[in-house]
């Protein structure tokens, strides 16, 4: 089944109205102010859904937070890419991954695991990260339960390229087609649609997981497959 994505603007600034469907502020404010009760609410069911908050930095990339371990989890903001797969993180032993940002510490958490393989990962600018492949459980938000995460692999990196080394977020989480963390959670998890949808603000906006929101809609959807490199 084809991942479909659709991206929601807040402002012409970065679109024409006509392009895509853009929510309001005080409609996106409300957005955000329900997440608490869409979470509540999906629980009660086997199927998934999420609405992560995402949050802009000043190169306008947007970032969310990650939560990664089975018992005794930790948290990571990890800018929000398109254009690739994996996931990227500093490691414990790290020391040029910025001092600004969070490490994973494998040893604090007793459901990872090392693949014995490394981990190298290039992105269109230019820039490259480094490190190990570890697996463990996942899951996108602030406050994710590890009931709701999937097993994944991830890069624990040991050699962080400049660009990301002075980043606000910690790591990086790529959301291409492929085999990626929203993959595992719709395969684990049997996501009520297999859909997400980035609604970007100049703030901050939502990372929608599972489906959209369309109370926060000014106009039609419209949908954008995601499909194969060439």
């Amino acid at each position: 089944m084809k991942f479909l994505a659709v991206v929601l603007f807040l402002s012409t600034w970065y679109c024409p109205a006509t392009a895509l469907s853009e929510p309001t502020k005080k409609t996106l404010k409300f957005a955000m102010k329900r997440r608490k009760t869409d979470r509540r609410r999906r629980r009660l069911g086997p199927a998934f859904k999420d609405f992560p908050t995402l949050w802009r930095e000043n190169d306008d990339v947007y970032y969310t937070e990650i939560r990664i371990g089975g018992v005794k989890q930790q948290t990571f903001s990890t800018i929000v890419d398109t254009g690739s797969l994996t996931i990227a993180l500093p490691c414990e032993q790290c020391t040029n991954c910025g001092s600004q940002h969070r490490r994973f510490v494998p040893s604090s958490s007793p459901t990872v695991k090392d693949t014995g393989n490394g981990y190298q990962q290039c992105y269109g600018e230019g820039s490259c990260n480094f490190g190990r492949l570890l697996t463990d459980k996942v899951c996108i938000g602030s406050n994710c339960p590890p009931s709701e995460a999937a097993t994944i692999n991830f890069g624990c990196c040991n050699k962080y390229a400049p660009a990301f080394s002075v980043q606000k977020a910690d790591g990086i989480i790529g959301i291409g087609h492929g085999t990626t963390l929203l993959k595992s959670l719709n395969d684990h998890h049997k996501l009520i649609s297999n859909q997400f949808s980035l609604c970007l603000g100049r703030e901050d906006g939502i990372f929608s997981i599972g489906g959209v929101d369309t109370s926060i809609h000014k106009a039609p959807v419209r949908w954008t497959p995601m499909t194969l490199r060439s």
